[in-house]
Formats: C-alpha cells, sequence, structure tokens
C-alpha cells in the first residue's frame, strides 16, 4: 500500500526531471547558437577593422547632433609598445564628451590592461560627473587602485555643452588642442593637470575656460605619436604649422570632417615617412553649420 499510494508522488518528479532535461538540452544549444553568431560577428569586426586600419581609420564615432567627428590612425609596426592611445567620444547628460589620451606603462599587457580600465570607468563617469575635473579625478582613482606604480597617462577631456563653445582639460598631454578656422590656427586655451596616475604633483585644481567653438570651426586632438613624428631630418612634426598651410587648401574648406582628417593624415605621412616612432591618432571634431546639422544617434 505503501507503494501504491507513493506512485503518484513519484511520476509528476519523473515528468518534471525530462522536463528539466530537455530544457537544459535547450538552454545549451541556444547558448551554442548565441556563441557561434557572436564569433561569426567577432570575425566581421576583425576584417571590418583590419580593413580600417589599412585605410588608417579607427572606427569613426560618426555624429551626434552638431558634432561631426572623425578619427584617423597611422601605424608604427613593432614599436611603441610601452604605450597605448585610447579615446572615446560620449554622449552624456551635459553635453558631448572627448577623451585622448597615450598610456605610458610597463609592456604591452599592462597598457592594453590600463586602457580597458580607464575607458569603462570615463563612460560610466561621463553619466553623472558633472564637470570634466570629476572624470579626469576617476580615471587618477582607476589607474591608482589598479595598476603597478610608475604607469600613467597624459590625456584631453573635452566638453562640448554649448552652442559655440568647448571646455577643455589637459591632463599632461604635450599635444595642445588647436582650432583651425577660415581665420586660421589657434591653441585653444585648457585646464591644466598632471599626468593621469600622479595627482599628487598637482598643486591647485585648474579653472577650466569656455573656449569658443563656433560652426565651421575645426577641433583637432592628438597622440603623442603625432607630435613626436620627425622627418628625414630629424626634426618634429610641426601640427601646428602644417595645419595652417592645410586649413587654406580648397580641399581643407570645401571638404567636411572626413577630408580633413584624410588630410591632415596624408601630411603626416609625407613629412614622416619612416619616422614614426610611435602609433600616431588624429581626432578631429567638426561644428557642423545649422544649415546642414541634423540631430544624428552616434554609430
Amino acid at each position: 500500500m505503501a507503494s501504491i499510494a507513493a506512485q503518484p508522488a513519484i511520476e509528476p518528479r519523473q515528468d518534471f526531471t525530462a522536463g528539466h532535461a530537455c530544457l537544459i538540452t535547450g538552454i545549451a544549444v541556444s547558448s551554442m547558437a548565441i556563441a557561434a553568431f557572436l564569433s561569426y560577428v567577432a570575425r566581421l569586426r576583425t576584417a571590418r577593422d583590419r580593413a580600417l586600419e589599412r585605410r588608417g581609420v579607427l572606427e569613426p564615432p560618426g555624429r551626434m547632433g552638431d558634432l561631426a567627428i572623425a578619427v584617423r590612425y597611422a601605424s608604427a609596426a613593432g614599436t611603441g609598445r610601452d604605450r597605448g592611445v585610447l579615446y572615446e567620444v560620449m554622449e552624456t547628460p551635459f553635453g558631448a564628451r572627448v577623451v585622448m589620451g597615450d598610456v605610458h606603462a610597463g609592456g604591452r599587457p599592462a597598457v592594453m590592461q590600463v586602457i580597458a580600465r580607464v575607458l569603462g570607468e570615463i563612460r560610466e563617469a561621463s553619466q553623472y560627473e558633472p564637470s570634466l575635473e570629476g572624470m579626469a579625478a576617476r580615471a587618477e582613482a582607476c589607474v591608482s587602485r589598479s595598476v603597478a606604480a610608475g604607469v600613467f597617462m597624459t590625456a584631453v577631456f573635452a566638453e562640448f555643452s554649448g552652442a559655440a563653445e568647448v571646455v577643455l582639460l589637459s591632463c599632461g598631454h604635450a599635444p595642445v588642442p588647436l582650432v583651425a578656422s577660415d581665420d586660421g590656427v589657434r591653441t585653444a586655451a585648457y585646464g591644466a593637470r598632471p599626468p593621469v596616475g600622479l595627482a599628487e604633483l598637482a598643486a591647485d585644481a585648474p579653472l577650466l575656460r569656455q573656449e569658443l567653438f563656433a560652426a565651421g570651426q575645426t577641433l583637432v586632438l592628438c597622440s603623442d605619436g603625432v607630435a613626436e613624428a620627425r622627418g628625414p631630418g630629424g626634426a618634429c612634426y610641426p601640427l601646428e604649422e602644417r595645419l595652417a598651410r592645410l586649413a587654406v587648401t580648397a580641399g581643407w574648406r570645401t571638404g567636411g570632417v572626413q577630408e580633413r582628417a584624410d588630410l591632415l593624415r596624408s601630411d603626416l605621412l609625407a613629412f614622416a615617412g619612416d619616422g614614426l616612432g610611435d602609433d600616431a591618432v588624429l581626432l578631429l571634431v567638426e561644428r557642423v553649420p545649422s544649415a546642414r546639422s541634423a540631430p544624428v544617434a552616434l554609430t
């Protein structure tokens, strides 16, 4: 009698076990399909990224409101293994924000570790830190707590919160931000801090200044590899001088930000030839005239 009474309780349990096994099998098959799909997408992205690199193009952030953005890359193969470049363009509650930085670390693994962690910290901080100084402080904390001593990063932070201005903060970044327009090329005003990871060198907090950045103007940010590129005679690439020459050409004045980025990269390579001692990255931001602008989502 006891065994008969127990039977109804056992049968549903067997049905549940069978159903559970089917569910697990279904999940496993789905996981395999997802993994295969992600692997396929990764291969597509790798092929696309390699094609872009051959043309000197890093995947452009595209358009954000009235800002058009282009990034160009020139590789110094086999060199610069103790340094790496990071950049990011972010849409935030405080306006569009851009960061360009050079990471100085002990070997490629450390460089990649710093880049991954700092980018994650910056992306998160951009959504609630009301100032560029706050973002720089978050990056500082990230570098200080997560990597070995002696690792640091030079960087430029930019915020486009108004219709005709930009706010800039430089953390020990030697290539100064430049603004090109029909009136010529000028050095942009910016707040200054020590490199990220060396905050103990700071004396006082900088006073950030709003710099005029109106329609038709192009902000040029670059990595150390651009400023340190050397010509045949050993002279470093004079970015401001060469940019001033390009800014009066028909190609620059009639082209958009993508064409301008191509011109500047081509000029850098023509000057340096094989003299690139480090990977070089150029990031150009153009304020598009209102007649040409339309809100476009960042891609």
